[in-house]
C-alpha cells in the first residue's frame, strides 16, 4: 500500500480508543437497521435507534476506520 507523505502524517495522529461504542453497540445498531428497513418499528426500538446512530455518528467524527480490518463494516 503506497500512500503521501500527508496521509502518513494524519493516519499517524489517529489515536486509537477514542471510540465511543462498543462491539455489542454497533452489531446492536446494524440488527435494529436491518429490522427497521421494510417495516414498522416500535417507539422503543425506534428510540434505540435513534441513540446509537447518534453515538456511531459521535464516533465516527473522531475516529479513523482501521485500514487492516477489511472484514467487517464498521471497522474501528
Amino acid at each position: 500500500m503506497d500512500i503521501a507523505p500527508v496521509e502518513r502524517v494524519r493516519l499517524t495522529q489517529n489515536r486509537i480508543g477514542a471510540h465511543t461504542m462498543n462491539k455489542a453497540d454497533i452489531n446492536g445498531l446494524e440488527a435494529l437497521q436491518e429490522k427497521v428497513i421494510g417495516t414498522v418499528s416500535r417507539p422503543r426500538e425506534q428510540d434505540r435507534l435513534d441513540v446509537l446512530t447518534a453515538r456511531f455518528d459521535q464516533q465516527e467524527q473522531g475516529e479513523e476506520p482501521c485500514p487492516s480490518r477489511t472484514d467487517i463494516q464498521h471497522a474501528t
